[in-house]
Order: structure tokens, then sequence, then C-alpha cells
């Protein structure tokens, strides 16, 4: 049956046919894709509201895209975000080399669009289709002729059964690259996509907008992101070197499933504990690959790693999406109900776990159930993994991570195996989704100069120190303290920043403190009012060229001396309680950074001064910049409940 390639070309042939009207107006747009999130939580027995994170302008696109992928960095990056509008899909377009926001119509209807990215990825993975090990529906009592091609490892076919992808994969980019900014997509450093419909499962590695031959795996890093609102809402992660704990499990022993036959894996159960020496752990193999054991050691990771059989489900995306672990299933469902203890990074070295059902918001499976558990990113995968191709891109992605942000890593492991494998159904189907996750430039050796800097939970009578390495479990009632002691000869000026759950932003305090001066107070009470990951941002400045004896200049003085080219001019406090996106610091790895909301010109020196104040309890080094002040800057994350803390 050929039914996949007859629709491709009816899509192409009814291009011309699809009136021409406006596309809705980038706010109204941003309106509609919050409603239509909403839509596709709920299809997930999930609440949300599509309030304060949808109210945001192409200047939180700009905040978002403004913090480099990795130092040295200086290609331009972009964002394209697409709506379905009735049965129309629209795209919206902004870049750090652009001044305004390209709003373009994809000229087919979306039923028709996402037939020919269905087409597609079939074209592209039919060459991947897995011979020797499938898996067979006990129920049917199917044998290998009825098999059912989900596992990953599988020998791949010597030739196609259907037509050559280029063709189909070249139409696709005219699509979903409007003319005008082809040639731009295909110089970007870095490319993130909001995607609607089934736009999530397109294969952008193996896209040639610009038609010169050379895909964008060869230049630009990608990622899907999970919806506008994190973009909005500037949700933003760096990344550190280590990410410790690690939890990698490979080849689990699925015999025992109910409904499925699935064979063993012995080249997952090679990856991962390659993986595994690569980080310096051990990795669960076979039968002790049960959920009883990962799901702990997955709940703890700041790296999770799983090589095992996955199947995605479109008509059932939450129940019958799952990975078959020893013993029993990991489906959608039990991962999104899950509270991660990190944003972790998660790789789903497995097939479909990139694919699910269908809704106008974009794809409801495996990867998004990460997401919501939070994950700060997956790697997933679109079609049946070839298992030689994927070990080593897998082998190679880990090696990259030492160096680069995962999409870029990603990037250069998939370019490495095009290099081996042609076929782009070797080296395509892996895919980053979710959020933006950069790497810090390693903190400058400069001489710093130590002043007192310690917050304490205060709780039933007792104070503890806080540790800005890790999140603190707040309740109803406590009360957070400063401690700031200036042990400098020139005045000390401090601001603390609060973003609570909602992501609404409060100037908690801006106070200058004389030479010699010690703070000692309480500086907020927690409430159940707003639950969930709430953020600290205690900001630190000593001017330079002021004597001991100067005496406190009051507010204009002190807002003077919070701007300058070290750092770049932060936000008074009227701007902070109007700015969209409201700044949020998010953490993995260890480095905590300051989302892309804040002023453009100041976001890479708070990121640089965030890295630097590395573990955080009595002391904060304040590094010299170059207007002559010395800086600092540490961020605190709690996790909010309404039940009964842990002591």
């Amino acid at each position: 049956m050929r039914l996949p390639w007859l629709l491709a070309g009816m899509v192409l042939a009814a291009a011309a046919a699809v009136p021409a009207r406006a596309c809705p107006a980038f706010p109204e747009a941003v309106e509609r894709a919050g409603h239509q999130y909403v839509a596709l939580m709920q299809s997930r027995a999930a609440t949300v509201t599509a309030e304060s994170n949808y109210a945001g302008t192409p200047g939180a696109i700009d905040a978002y895209l403004a913090v480099p992928s990795r130092p040295g960095d200086a290609g331009p990056r972009g964002l394209v975000f697409y709506l379905r509008d009735g049965d129309a899909v629209c795209g919206y377009y902004r870049s750090t080399d652009r001044s305004n926001l390209v709003e373009f119509r994809i000229p087919v209807p979306a039923r028709e669009l996402s037939a020919s990215i269905e087409a597609t990825v079939a074209a592209v993975a039919e060459s991947a289709a897995p011979l020797e090990r499938r898996a067979r529906l006990r129920a049917q009592g199917g044998d290998d002729g009825d098999a059912q091609p989900v596992s990953r490892g599988a020998a791949p076919l010597t030739g196609r059964r259907g037509p050559d992808p280029a063709p189909l994969l070249a139409r696709l980019g005219g699509l979903l690259f409007p003319p005008g900014i082809r040639n731009e997509v295909s110089l970007l450093s870095s490319l993130t996509i909001v995607p609607a419909v089934n736009i999530g499962i397109v294969p952008f590695a193996a896209l040639d907008p610009d038609g010169d031959g050379v895909p964008l795996v060869e230049t630009t890093a990608l990622n899907v992101e999970a919806s506008l609102g994190d973009v909005l809402s500037g949700r933003l992660f760096a990344l550190a070197g280590g990410m410790v704990p690690q939890a990698i499990a490979g080849d689990p022993d699925a015999s025992g499933d109910p409904q499925w036959i699935f064979p063993r894996l012995p080249g997952a159960a090679r990856e991962a504990r390659a993986i595994a020496e690569r980080f310096g752990t051990v990795a669960v193999i076979g039968p002790d690959a049960t959920v009883a054991e990962v799901l702990p050691r997955m709940q703890a990771a700041q790296y999770v790693h799983i090589a095992a059989h996955g199947y995605s489900s479109a008509d059932d995306p939450v129940d019958g999406s799952f990975l078959a672990l020893s013993g029993g299933r990991l489906t959608a469902r039990s991962i999104q109900s899950l509270r991660l203890d990190h944003p972790a990074l998660v790789t789903l070295s497995a097939c479909q776990t990139g694919l699910g059902g269908r809704l106008d918001a974009g794809i409801v499976g495996l990867a998004r159930g990460f997401i919501l558990a939070g994950a700060s990113s997956v790697l997933a995968s679109l079609w049946n993994v070839d298992d030689d191709a994927t070990a080593y891109i897998m082998l190679r992605y880990v090696e990259h991570l030492s160096t680069y942000p995962p999409a870029e890593a990603l990037r250069r492991a998939q370019g490495e195996a095009r290099s081996r494998w042609s076929d782009p159904a070797k080296w395509a189907a892996f895919m980053m989704f979710g959020s933006r996750i950069v790497t810090l430039p390693e903190a400058a050796p400069r001489a710093g100069e130590p002043v007192g800097v310690a917050f304490s939970l205060q709780r039933d009578g007792q104070s503890v120190v806080l540790d800005a390495r890790a999140a603190t479990r707040v309740g109803d009632g406590d009360v957070l303290a400063a401690r700031v002691s200036n042990t400098t000869d020139r005045p000390l000026d401090m601001v603390l920043n609060y973003t609570d759950a909602d992501g609404a932003s409060t100037q908690v305090m801006r106070q200058r403190l004389a030479p010699g001066e010690i703070f000692d107070e309480p500086v907020l009470m927690f409430s159940e009012t707003t639950r969930g990951r709430e953020y600290l941002l205690a900001e630190f400045a000593a001017p330079a060229g002021t004597s001991r004896g100067a005496a406190p200049s009051g507010e204009a003085g002190a807002q003077s001396t919070l701007h300058g080219p070290g750092l770049g001019e932060l936000p008074d406090q009227e701007q902070t309680r109007t700015m969209t996106p409201l700044a949020r610091m998010l953490r993995l790895g260890g480095i905590e950074a300051l989302a892309a909301s804040a002023p453009r010109k100041g976001i890479a020196g708070i990121l640089e001064l965030a890295a630097a104040d590395a573990a955080g309890r009595d002391t904060l080094d304040l590094l010299p910049s170059p207007d002559g002040a010395r800086r600092g800057v540490r961020v605190l994350e709690f996790e909010v409940t309404n039940g009964e803390l842990e002591q």
C-alpha cells in the first residue's frame, strides 16, 4: 500500500488552491496558542491556565534568544513559532539578526501539511524498519510475519521499499520556511521550533531550506520547545560539567509484558555500559532495570539515559505510550506524574519516543511526559532507530556534552554519523525536545573580594543556612533571613528580587550597606498561596572610586551602581514589576542561570557572576568588572509545598 506517497502528491498539487488570507497578528496568535496549549494539557489530565504566560511580545523572544548557546558563539539565533488557525497553519519568525517579526502562512491546509509530514517521515524511516528484532502482539498471536516494528536496535533493510525521500524533504522544507527566510535559517547557529499539529515530528536536521545541498545538521543546532509559554516566561537552562547523579539503564528484560513480545537488545546494553563508563558510574542492565529500580534513580538524577524498547500510541498517547522495563511499563502518565528533583537532561534511546497523539498545539507522548515531570530537555526519536547508528550517535553525543550544550552536541554527533551513513534514516531520527540549554563561560581567574553573604531558613525556632547548589523545600510560615556583612572599604548595594511559581516578580528590597555594616534580618515569609519552583536573585555591587568614609548616596546613587559595561543595566523596581516575561532563574548541573528576560546587555554578566558563585553558603566573592566596580550574584531556588516538610 502506497497511500502516504499519494497523500504527499495531493498536498503539493493542492498548494495553489488554498485561498490567501492574513494570519492573526502576533498578540492574537500568542493568545490562541495559549488556549491550544490548555487543550493539549487537558488531554493529559493536567490543569493549566492561559493567562500570565501568554501575555508576551516579540521582545520576549528577543530576550529568550539573547543568551549565546555557548562561549564564543557569535552566530545568529532564531525562533519559528507555528500556529494552527482553523484549517491553516501560520508561522512567526524572529532572529537576533532581525529587528522585525516575519509573519507567514504555509501555502497548504493544515490537514494536508500533516499528511505531507507523515509521508515524509515514513519515507525517510523506511530503510530503518526492523527485520531481525521485532515485537509481536501476544493477543493476536502474531509471528514474525505479523510483527510490529516498535523496537529500537533492528537490522536495517538493504534497500528501500518506497520513493527516494530527498524530494519530499526538499518540498517539506519549502513549505515550513517561506522564501523570505530560507537563506537566513540556513545561516543560524541555533533554531528553536515551537510546533503546531505534527510539525514537532519533522526531522529538521535533514531539511535543506535554501536548497544548497547542505542540510541543517551541518550548520544549525535545533530544539523543539514544549510551548510558546516556555519561551515567553524565560524558561532557559545552563549546563555545567558533571551532571551528577546519573540514571542509566539498558536492555531491560521486558519478556513478561502482557501484550507485547519484546526481544532483548544487546546493543542497548553495550550502549548503556559505555555511557555509564563515560560518566564514571554503573548502569542498570537487563533484569535489574525494573520500574522499582529505575524510577527513584531517575527522579534524583540530573542526567537520565534509557536504552530500551519504546512504544508511542497516537490513539492513547498518555496510557498507551511507554518504555518497556523489566517486569513492567513506564507509561507517559506515570512519567508526567513524577516531580523530578532536578531539571534533568533526559535521553530516550528507544523507538518513537518523540511521537504520540497529535493536537493543534503539538504532540502528546513520552517526551512531553518528561517535560511535565520537570525535565529541562529530552532527546527522543522520531522513528524506529538503527542499532549501530544509534549507539554511535549516543556515544558521540555524550562525549560532546563535555564541551557543548545538548542541541549542539547532538548536531555534531549526527553530523559525524552522516559522514559514515549518508542515509538520513540512520542519523536524523533524534531530536531535542524542550528548552534551550546553554553553556556558560568559565569564570575568569580574577581575584575576588569576599563579603559575608548567608541566607538561612527559620522554621520552628531553628535556623539552617541554605546551600545555593540545591533547591530548598519550604512551606507556609517558613521565614527566609539574610545576613550580609560588608567587609569591603566601600559601600555595598544589595538588591533582592523574588520570582514566584506563577511567574510574578517582586523586588523584596534595595539597600546600601556602609563599610563595616552588617545586615541581619528576615526578608520574606513563605505562604502556600503559590506552589512550585520559586527563585531569589540577590545582587551585590561595591562601586568604584568610593572611599571608606563616604556616606550612602540614597536611592538614586544606589541605582547608579547597578549598571555598567561589565554587567549591563539591571532593572529598577518599576521595570521589574512590568517586565514581560519576568525574570526566572533555573538550574541544571549545579550552575544557576538567570533567564534571558533580563535586559539584553546585562545577561552575559549576570550568568557569569552566577556561575562564579559555585558553592555559596556564607561568603560571596565580588568580582571586578570593567567599570571598576565589584559585583556578585547569588541565586536560591525553593520548592514551595503545602504538605509536610522533610526535616
